[in-house]
């Protein structure tokens, strides 16, 4: 049989409750057997007994690395969650940092989804080619601004 108990007292348990079922048995048929016949009846009962247990134990670990699952999963979640707080706070205070008219022209182009020709139209610029040159800049000088305060990883 390798159904291995951890513990002792579960070893005695399945014992116990082994004998218990077996004197239920005696008792309720009059045949009590022999010995022998005893002895297996008490080994099959004793190993059903350890295969239940180990079922239910199975279960329960089963039970324990989902809950376990699912809080790491949770803390994953909530790190995420902060991280994207930080970032998005790290974003602002550089967005302000940027001149205004490089501030103006990824707000439209970004936040109110402007296409390069609207972004001309909106900041007065001739062309929307002079839209484009003016959002690279604006975005070469909020990525050195990003950069110079990058989030501080942690060491392991």
């Amino acid at each position: 049989m390798g159904v291995v108990l951890r513990r002792h007292l579960d070893a005695e348990d399945v014992l116990h409750d082994a004998w218990l079922v077996l004197l239920r048995d005696s008792k309720q048929s009059a045949a009590t057997g022999s010995a022998d016949e005893l002895s297996h009846r008490l080994v099959a009962i004793a190993e059903l007994r350890l295969l239940d247990a180990a079922r239910r134990r199975s279960r329960i670990e089963i039970l324990r690395e989902i809950e376990l699952d699912a809080q790491e999963s949770d803390a994953d979640a909530a790190v995420a969650r902060i991280e994207a707080e930080e970032d998005t706070n790290r974003l602002r205070r550089a967005m302000h940092r940027l001149s205004t008219s490089h501030r103006r022209v990824l707000e439209l182009r970004y936040w109110d989804e402007f296409e390069f020709v609207d972004v001309a139209a909106a900041l007065g610029l001739p062309t929307s080619n002079a839209a484009r040159t003016l959002h690279k800049r604006a975005l070469a000088s909020l990525r050195r601004i990003m950069a110079s305060t990058r989030r501080a990883v942690p060491r392991a």
